[in-house]
């Protein structure tokens, strides 16, 4: 009869509870890897969702800036058209489909590319709504609609045309390209079955990300995310479409009456997990006779997987901040733009107000740009925009901040700067640009400084607005001090 020694017990019982241990440890990694895909899944979607949001704002922003200023010019100009307004504004052809004017009585005659046959849109909600409102209702972002002038697919911005008095006299239409947004998500190289959509808080999609021309023609909808966005604006959420699990956030747009909702698919991590859950439960078999061998294992698979999350980790911020670079650089000209100059300038206030730290504001317009890109083309006006935008950095300190504001405008925040300095610099700048060609171009500038104000940001902005008017009406090529 076979006797089991007390030592032998000993052993096995030793043995055994390595085991449970290192099981109970498989266990909880799994679960551990379980939580942290739920959670990876939960931040992607709200990181992709914010990162969308910005950029709707930002092209929204854009495009709202864009019919204020041909407002203007078309009322400022009578008879002028609108193929000559659009033209000044060469940054606004990427994304528009289509530019129409559509008068008081809701009747389109022009286009940006001339005069059409007389085009009645009086039906149209974008329309419509500006006629039948009593006063300025701003920006308009309307339902997708298929052109009646375009034949295409469109999200129709529109912005009313009012004189002094407040009359109508006309709308601005700009038909949106929605695939636009559609070719921005897929720089952001997310999943297969990864999903993210426009939409208004009519319920109907403006977007979506993949298949958007055919969601619009199904006038699809996402109905159920309207009560809760109303209620609580921005929300992570679950849910299972077509027998997959997703984690989605809606993100409202500040400012305009649409929301981002994100949907990212879990099925890449929960695969990832299914097949180191397969993994765990092999190696725990062998534990059971190579106890001490598979926990040492144990213990660098545990830092391997660690590895694996904080370099998916750092790739995800990676593309957070490449995200966040893109949406505060101008294209063209490589330095930031007008959204990353409104905030330069609110933080340079701030410490003038805190700190009592002084600073300057320039802004700097190229003197008869528009007959730079007549006569040499867009080409080399682009060249020539480059151009100054290198001069206006290579004249400033590190600490000082140049950016885009405008077509052919500029703007410099001189940190720092006691208001003579801010005028010293800027006609030093005036002259070595006069004195320099650009592509071949004699090019000149017009400055407007003005001093950080008391009375806040904006107060320095108008009037370095103001010099700046003063500088061109005076003759251009000069410097003038608020």
């Amino acid at each position: 009869m076979f006797r089991f020694s007390a030592r032998s017990a000993l052993v096995a019982g030793a043995a055994i509870l390595l085991t449970a241990a290192v099981w109970l440890v498989v266990a909880y990694t799994i679960r551990e890897t379980q939580q942290a895909t739920l959670e990876a899944a939960r931040a992607r979607a709200k990181a992709t969702s914010i990162l969308f949001a910005e950029q709707v704002a930002s092209t929204f922003g854009n495009i709202d800036s864009l019919l204020r200023v041909m407002g203007r010019d078309l009322l400022e100009h009578p008879g002028i058209t609108l193929k000559s307004v659009i033209e000044k504004h060469p940054s606004a052809q990427p994304n528009l489909v289509l530019m129409t004017f559509v008068d008081a009585n809701g009747i389109a005659y022009e286009t940006e590319n001339g005069p059409i046959a007389p085009t009645s849109l009086i039906d149209r909600e974008h329309i419509r709504v500006h006629r039948e409102a009593s006063g300025d209702i701003g920006l308009y972002i309307g339902k997708p609609v298929l052109g009646r002038v375009s034949g295409r697919w469109t999200i129709q911005i529109t912005r009313t045309v009012r004189d002094d008095a407040g009359v109508l006299r006309g709308i601005l239409v700009y038909s949106l390209d929605p695939q636009y947004f559609e070719r921005f998500y897929a720089k952001l190289e997310l999943e297969t079955h990864d999903d993210i959509a426009l939409v208004g808080r009519d319920g109907v999609v403006r977007m979506q990300a993949r298949g958007t021309l055919a969601a619009l023609a199904a006038e699809a909808r996402r109905d159920d995310l309207i009560i809760r966005e109303r209620a609580e604006g921005s929300f992570p959420f679950s849910e299972v479409v077509d027998g997959s699990r997703y984690e989605s956030y809606v993100q409202e747009v500040k400012d305009y009456p649409v929301f981002v909702s994100a949907r990212i698919s879990d099925r890449r991590l929960r695969d990832e997990v299914n097949r180191q859950t397969r993994e765990n439960v092999s190696f725990g078999a062998v534990i059971t006779i190579l106890i001490f061998g598979l926990t040492v294992f144990i213990i660098r698979w545990s830092t391997a997987l660690e590895r694996l999350v904080q370099s998916r980790t750092a790739e995800l911020q990676d593309a957070v901040d490449k995200l966040g670079q893109i949406s505060h650089t101008d294209a063209l000209t490589q330095i930031p733009n007008r959204r990353a100059f409104d905030v330069a300038l609110r933080r340079a206030h701030q410490a003038f107000v805190d700190e009592k730290t002084p600073y300057g504001l320039v802004l700097v317009d190229i003197d008869h740009f528009k007959q730079v890109n007549d006569l040499c083309g867009h080409d080399v006006g682009d060249l020539v925009l480059c151009g100054v935008a290198a001069r206006l950095r290579e004249e400033c300190r590190k600490e000082d901040f140049v950016a885009r504001v405008g077509g052919e405008e500029f703007a410099m925040i001189l940190h720092g700067k006691q208001p003579g300095e801010g005028a010293v610099i800027a006609r030093r700048l005036c002259e070595h640009i006069a004195e320099q060609s650009i592509m071949g171009q004699a090019v000149t500038i017009s400055l407007g400084v003005a001093p950080g104000s008391p009375d806040g940001h904006e107060a320095t902005y108008r009037q370095a607005d103001a010099a700046l008017y003063r500088a061109k009406e005076s003759g251009r090529n000069r410097s003038v001090v608020a």
